[in-house]
């Protein structure tokens, strides 16, 4: 599954993790198309998120992940 988070802080310093973009997140996608690359696995990805306003329109958001993967895997 393709899915990224980001972890922010709220006010009593607990983190909070929030969905976002595919790449735009701590995901460590360098290390995960490495070993793809190395791997040569030729497999499907689906691209996931549990961010209720991205799955209401998830247009953008499936586009943006699209893209990101396709710019960064070749």
């Amino acid at each position: 599954h393709l899915k990224d988070k980001k972890i922010e802080k709220s006010q009593d310093g607990k983190d909070i993790v929030i969905d976002v973009e595919v790449g735009s997140g701590v995901a460590n996608y360098k290390g995960l198309i490495a070993e793809i690359k190395k791997e040569k696995w030729n497999g499907v990805m689906s691209i996931e998120t549990d961010n209720a306003s991205f799955a209401q329109e998830p247009t953008k958001f499936v586009d943006v992940a699209a893209k990101f993967f396709k710019e960064n895997v070749k």
